[in-house]
Order: structure tokens, then C-alpha cells, then sequence
């Protein structure tokens, strides 16, 4: 999948306390939702689950099927956990 086939959506994809969060990219790549969130206590983790259609919705039309990963990896800055979500995105695009 090409990258400009991914669907960003602006809000934290995981994590009950994302509201917290100042730092989240949520993408749609392949069949696979990437969520990257961080800063509420100076960690950052990448979730990935699979995708499922939210049809009716303006915004964001992508959910996650279910809440268990298929992948995860943690962070220790900002530009990481940005390189770690692309290598994520990258990953799972074509599977």
C-alpha cells in the first residue's frame, strides 16, 4: 500500500487516558489501524490493531475491530515514537 493510500485521523487511537496525552498520531494503513501515543508521563507506545469501517462517520471512518494489538513497541522521546509509528505504518501497510 502506497503511503498516500493511508488515512491519518487526529485524535489518540488507544489508551483509556489519552485525553492526557499531548503527543498521538492514529493511522489507517492497510487493514491495520497504527496508534501512537505519549507524553502524560514521558513514555510513548505504538499499539497496532486490526481495522474495521465506521460508516456514518464525518471524521475518522476507521475503528479498531478489536482491542487486541498485534503488535506494540515502546519509546523514549518524541522523534522516536514519529520514526517508530512510520516503521509501524510501513510494516503493517501490506499484510
Amino acid at each position: 500500500m502506497n503511503r498516500s493510500e493511508w488515512v491519518w485521523m487526529p485524535h489518540p487511537g488507544h489508551f483509556i487516558c489519552s485525553e492526557d496525552c499531548r503527543f498521538h498520531i492514529t493511522t489507517k494503513a492497510g487493514h491495520y489501524l497504527i496508534s501512537t501515543v505519549g507524553e502524560p508521563w514521558g513514555k510513548y507506545e505504538t499499539m497496532v490493531f486490526p481495522a474495521k469501517a465506521r460508516p456514518g462517520t464525518g471524521c475518522c471512518p476507521w475503528v479498531a475491530a478489536d482491542w487486541d494489538s498485534v503488535d506494540s513497541s515502546r519509546y523514549d522521546d518524541p522523534a522516536e515514537a514519529y520514526a517508530g509509528h512510520l516503521a509501524m505504518c510501513e510494516k503493517w501497510a501490506s499484510k
